[in-house]
């Protein structure tokens, strides 16, 4: 594994804002339902950027970079366990 970019772990308690889940019924795509469920947690708050994992095979990881996230680096966040994608997006500059 790659070792991280320099100062991205770096936090303050205001500096990241973290999608931990979110997941929408398969038959349920399509309709706008995950853009809203994104969205409106990120409406209002001051942190500087959003961060999320996702699987590369998962057919959220390029609906995610749709919405502005970068790929930062590939995680892998304990022995064994999958390789995921680490996505930013910025909020405020």
């Amino acid at each position: 594994m790659p070792p991280q970019r320099p100062n991205f772990t770096r936090e303050d308690g205001r500096r990241t804002f973290v999608v931990k889940e979110l997941a929408v019924l398969a038959d349920r795509r399509g309709h706008g339902i995950g853009r809203d469920l994104h969205r409106c947690p990120l409406h209002g708050i001051t942190a500087d950027r959003a961060t999320l994992t996702v699987r590369p095979e998962a057919p959220a990881a390029a609906w995610y970079e749709r919405l502005g996230y970068t790929l930062v680096e590939h995680t892998q966040p304990w022995d064994g366990a999958p390789i995921y994608r680490t996505l930013q997006k910025t909020l405020r500059t």
